[in-house]
């Protein structure tokens, strides 16, 4: 795509669509394009012929979930963990909470504080329970177009406090607690990719992980290509759409 028709296909978006838009231009330009930012954009394009902006956005993640977690296979060397930020999470992933400002907000913060208290007492016998009465869990570990990103145990083996994790995953504008969860290495090639009870369910879609490509970090501005984060700690990426596969519960403060 030529720099010109990249740039009318930014004009077609606005707010955080044209920011990723423009993010992966370069990476279709130069001496050593990315084949799969170059399709993803291309296949885009394709697609434009609407106005409509809340329809341009429901096709860019359409297209955008053709393309997450196409890079290489990888085979990460120990447990694997997820750091999300405890309020966004439950924003979008828990059915006590739809995604508003104001008193929803402080609603969640309050609970928050119940679910510290909850969490010493959560095992491997009952975590299945915590998830799926306490936090009312919708089933999903990630958000339609949106890679899920995990990083290996041993990256992150330092880490105690919020500041740790921050540096070593470069995470920006987050606000503490977290929620960090351990998925087993045995979930690999052997967890549903999403529940038994979902519509989409197909037995022979499982977990597979993937080092991310300039794709699956196209909302990210602190992506670093290679599967490496800024601090050093090894990343990957996972079309996983399961809560089962959360074995281990902690709050990061």
């Amino acid at each position: 795509m030529s720099p010109d028709e990249l740039e009318t296909l930014a004009q077609h978006f606005s707010g955080d669509f044209e920011k990723v838009l423009r993010r992966l231009a370069p990476r279709v330009q130069g001496m050593n394009p990315c084949p799969l930012a170059k399709a993803f954009l291309s296949e885009l394009k394709r697609y434009i012929n609407s106005d409509n902006e809340a329809k341009l956005e429901d096709i860019f993640l359409d297209v955008a979930e053709r393309y997450i977690c196409s890079g290489n296979s990888a085979f990460p060397n120990s447990d694997l963990v997820r750091i999300v930020e405890a309020a966004k999470f439950l924003f979008y992933y828990s059915k006590k909470f739809v995604y508003r400002e104001g008193e929803q907000q402080r609603g969640i913060q309050d609970f928050i504080a119940q679910v510290r208290s909850i969490l010493p007492h959560i095992t491997t016998d009952n975590i299945r329970f915590f998830l799926e009465d306490v936090l009312e869990l919708n089933g999903r570990l990630r958000r339609k177009g949106y890679p899920l990103w995990l990083t290996d145990e041993y990256s992150v083996k330092d880490c105690w406090h919020f500041e740790d994790y921050q540096n070593k995953l470069a995470l920006d504008n987050c606000q503490p607690p977290f929620f960090r969860f351990t998925i087993l290495l045995d979930c690999i090639g052997h967890c549903p990719n999403v529940r038994q009870d979902r519509p989409e369910f197909r037995d022979n879609d499982l977990m597979e992980v993937k080092v991310p490509c300039s794709v699956d970090g196209m909302y990210y501005d602190t992506f670093v290509e290679g599967g490496k984060t800024i601090g050093g700690a090894s990343e990957y990426v996972s079309r996983l759409d399961n809560t089962d596969a959360i074995q281990k519960m902690e709050v990061i403060e």
